[in-house]
């Protein structure tokens, strides 16, 4: 049997349940927090991350790189979160009025990382709290990788800027 018709079996199988619930368990709880980091809901970066998972699985055994694949999609996923809840208006008043309120450095940080563009807290998140190369973080944002050093650094000046003032 030709290599070809070899794959093209095992793919039309199904997953190996082992295999997806290893790669859940190790990916889970990094992808949760970069979604919880994009929409700043606990709930919504639950399910988006199990939505990801789901759909990942049947087509499970044709993608090649799933690290990459569930980063990707939980990043889209996360974006259109944002996108649906019109509440974010809301949640940015509060967490301006909390800093105004002598919130402490940590939930400061959170507001100015909050207020970003989604793309630019995606860089963000992705740089700093996953520590992904550029091209990684190129290909969960479905941007060029020349690109992902100048938005980087679009965020951190937002972020200074609004730390500083």
């Amino acid at each position: 049997m030709a290599s070809d018709q070899i794959i093209a079996r095992e793919r039309a199988v199904g997953p190996d349940d082992d295999d997806v619930a290893a790669t859940y368990e190790r990916l889970r709880p990094g992808l949760t927090r970069v979604a919880y980091l994009l929409t700043f809901d606990a709930h919504d970066a639950h399910d988006v991350v199990q939505e990801c998972f789901l759909a990942a699985l049947p087509r499970w055994n044709a993608i090649d790189d799933h690290d990459a694949y569930l980063r990707r999609a939980v990043t889209n996923r996360a974006y259109t979160a944002i996108r649906d809840r019109s509440r974010r208006l809301d949640k940015d008043r509060r967490h301006h009025a909390e800093r105004r309120s002598g919130a402490g450095e940590a939930e400061y940080l959170a507001d100015a990382i909050a207020a970003l563009p989604p793309k630019e807290r995606a860089v963000v998140v992705l740089r700093y709290h996953l520590d992904c190369s550029t091209a990684e973080i190129a290909a969960a944002l479905e941007m060029r990788p020349g690109s992902v050093g100048p938005t980087l650094t679009r965020a951190l000046r937002r972020l200074e800027e609004a730390i500083t003032s």
